[in-house]
């Protein structure tokens, strides 16, 4: 009865898991000074907007999406969480690096992009970024 005893006893219940926090359930991280050359932002859980500049080697991320309305002159990352439905929003394209999900574009093709130094939007479709311009009244 031992061994029938061992076989029917019932295993501990499995813990519960933390389904992951919405992006938009804490609101966005606004910063509203210029990020200087060599800083690094990361707005976990949230998305990111950007009222200043981003320098030269500054790094710009968020699990949602990022939104950069001065120059964007450094790098930047929207989805770094695995959000393939975030996007970047740059007034000016002239970024170091562009990702979102893990899929980048670094500075040698982005400056050959039609929409260089433009406003444009950065998506993820079909695994490759997708830049498209936008109108900004």
């Amino acid at each position: 009865t031992s061994e029938y005893m061992q076989m029917t006893q019932a295993e501990p219940a499995p813990q519960p898991v933390q389904a992951p926090t919405p992006v938009a359930a804490l609101g966005a991280q606004v910063v509203a000074t210029p990020v200087r050359s060599g800083q690094q932002v990361w707005a976990q859980a949230r998305d990111l907007v950007l009222l200043g500049q981003v320098s030269k080697s500054a790094e710009v991320m968020a699990d949602g999406n990022v939104f950069c309305y001065g120059p964007m002159n450094g790098r930047v990352a929207a989805g770094v969480s695995g959000n393939t439905d975030a996007c970047v929003i740059l007034t000016s394209l002239q970024a170091e690096l562009v990702a979102v999900a893990g899929v980048f574009m670094a500075l040698d093709d982005l400056s050959e992009h039609p929409c260089w130094g433009k406003p444009v939007q950065v998506r993820l479709v079909q695994d490759r970024l997708e830049i498209k311009p936008i109108r900004i009244a």
